[in-house]
């Protein structure tokens, strides 16, 4: 879901509900061992610091994975903004600053 993606290309705002919906059926696939939940934090949130510990700790022992969907050197920045616009599949776009 990208939901700037629309303010940076001016093209129309997507509706978010049919997405979230997507995500929810998933669980309906217990079967797959995978499950959607929304976790947010805000940084003027008085529980920030121990929410963030807790993402960072669901992410280190596994409870928590972060669909990859590119890797991309920053030399490369370019390539990695055109697969962003794209908006199509899922999972996150890495830029590597160092090598």
């Amino acid at each position: 879901m990208v939901f700037n993606l629309p303010a940076l290309s001016g093209t129309a705002p997507q509706p978010v509900f049919p997405a979230v919906i997507k995500l929810l059926a998933k669980n309906l696939a217990f079967w797959s061992g995978k499950k959607t939940i929304f976790y947010g934090i805000s940084r003027n949130s008085k529980t920030f610091l121990s929410d963030l510990e807790t993402l960072l700790d669901l992410l280190k022992t596994g409870k928590l994975s972060v669909p990859i969907k590119a890797v991309f050197q920053l030399e490369n920045i370019q390539g990695a903004h055109r697969e962003w616009a794209k908006g199509s599949g899922m999972g996150s776009i890495v830029i590597k600053v160092q090598k």
